[in-house]
């Protein structure tokens, strides 16, 4: 069954659920698609093309967030994925993962 959490964002109520396999595969062929132009607008279009089969937030609203609210969603995104997260771990992925979005802030940095 799939996992989801409720919580509360500025007064609006979000669901976050469970990452599905489609989902991964989806996220994962647009970033390999993308590779060798991978920047800030590229993961944008990314986002906001899986953003809506994990959560009820839209990528613009998304953007609107505090970083405190980003600590809560981040907290719900972690803990109904908690399976997923374990495998990438067990596979080595999540240092790429970091590295790859380490060098995406730093494209975004002014």
């Amino acid at each position: 069954m799939r996992k989801s959490e409720k919580i509360k964002i500025n007064e609006k109520e979000v669901e976050i659920k469970e990452l599905r396999v489609k989902d991964v595969y989806k996220f994962g062929s647009r970033l390999a698609e993308q590779k060798d132009t991978l920047g800030v607008k590229e993961v944008k279009s990314i986002i906001e093309e899986v953003l809506p089969e994990v959560s009820d937030l839209s990528a613009d609203e998304l953007l609107e967030l505090s970083f405190s609210d980003v600590d809560v969603l981040e907290e719900a995104f972690w803990k109904v994925n908690k399976s997923f997260l374990k495998r990438l771990d067990q596979l080595g992925i999540k240092e790429n993962l970091k590295k790859a979005f380490g060098k995406i802030s730093q494209e975004a940095k002014p």
